[in-house]
């Protein structure tokens, strides 16, 4: 090899053999990272059988010898021990002139102890996940039923204590049957947070037959609120139809519930396909607002920012919209004007692919 380029690999960090077809080595080249380790040097007019374990040399022979059969490059990884320690290696074969092969060596140990602990922290993250979900059916299994009891009783109590002439009664039972349904809607929610299936099916889907769906679904609250709702014509997209279908419900569901008072809600729905190849979704209406200081604060869990017991819910609806939302690999965000309505959007790459989302 000539000296131009063995001045161009020493200045490189990497060690730098040239083999024969053999696996012989014929120069070591010691890139800047390698300076210090003259014991690479004797490998020099040696065969690689002859300096490495055995499981190591068989590797690096049969890249050698594909590299050459093939003229192409062929990528090789392989492991050894030292002072106790695994090191790990990429070598790289690149076919040269005559019978040579050009062998790149890298130290790649820091990357890979960077992966394998990332990789046991998303175990572990992924087990308490496990956890966490069948702690959460335990719990629910347990609480259902007698939540169910003590809200169906108060209701009976409430019922026949209407025409009780002390008005304090009346509302402590209106209380008790509202704490009832607000501990059960609790339950509802944390089983739906943890019960996101763990695959996306990658289906096609109307999402104009689903928003029909979720209207049809909302027509007695919609009827009843005199809610105009103006909807696009909105596109097929790759996604899990019932993940998309919550989406939807939730953010409907939400504008109705905090429309404004003082006015006739109305809610356009549209989509477009960004120059990033996203769909985007946007919800905007002209309810009540929001703060600036909510506005990351609404898609945590047990948000409801406005504690007046006449609206339902117990703050699950956005979060679990964000969860699905990041599962497929988008975004959702709020602008709002408090007095003036807000606009929910978000976006859902075109080919949606699988982001680990842990609760």
């Amino acid at each position: 090899m000539g000296d131009i380029y063995k001045i161009f690999f020493e200045q490189s960090n990497d060690l730098v053999l040239v083999y024969e077809k053999n696996g012989r080595v014929v120069d070591v080249i010691l890139g800047e990272n390698y300076k210090a380790y003259n014991s690479f040097l004797k490998f020099k007019g040696q065969l690689v059988s002859e300096v490495l374990p055995p499981t190591v040399a068989v590797k690096k022979l049969s890249g050698i010898q594909k590299a050459k059969q093939k003229n192409e490059k062929v990528t090789i990884f392989f492991t050894l021990d030292k002072l106790g320690k695994t090191f790990y290696y990429e070598e790289r074969f690149y076919p040269v002139t005559g019978d040579r092969v050009l062998g790149i060596v890298r130290d790649i140990t820091e990357l890979k102890e960077k992966e394998i602990a990332l990789q046991k922290y998303a175990n572990q993250l992924k087990n308490s996940n496990e956890n966490l979900k069948r702690l959460v059916y335990s719990i629910s299994h347990d609480l259902k039923e007698p939540v169910r009891s003590i809200t169906s009783f108060s209701q009976l109590t409430a019922k026949k204590m209407q025409h009780n002439p002390d008005p304090d009664v009346r509302a402590y039972l209106n209380y008790l049957v509202n704490s009832g349904k607000r501990l059960n809607d609790t339950i509802e929610g944390l089983v739906r947070m943890t019960d996101l299936e763990d695959e996306l099916v990658d289906d096609v889907v109307d999402c104009q037959i689903v928003i029909t769906d979720v209207l049809e679904d909302l027509s007695l609250q919609i009827e009843e609120s005199e809610a105009e709702i103006e909807c696009e014509v909105l596109p097929e997209i790759k996604c899990t139809e019932h993940y998309i279908h919550q989406i939807f419900l939730n953010l409907v569901s939400n504008a109705l519930k905090y429309r404004s008072p003082d006015r006739k809600l109305k809610l356009k729905i549209g989509s477009f396909l960004s120059s990033k190849n996203n769909y985007h979704f946007t919800f905007e209406d002209n309810g009540k607002g929001i703060e600036r200081e909510y506005f990351d604060k609404i898609f945590d869990m047990f948000t409801q920012l406005d504690a007046d017991s006449k609206y339902d819910g117990v703050g699950f609806g956005l979060a679990l919209c964000k969860k699905i939302i990041l599962k497929m690999g988008g975004e959702i965000w709020v602008e709002s004007e408090v007095n003036v309505g807000s606009k929910v959007s978000f976006f859902i790459p075109t080919e949606v692919k699988r982001a680990e989302v842990f609760a």
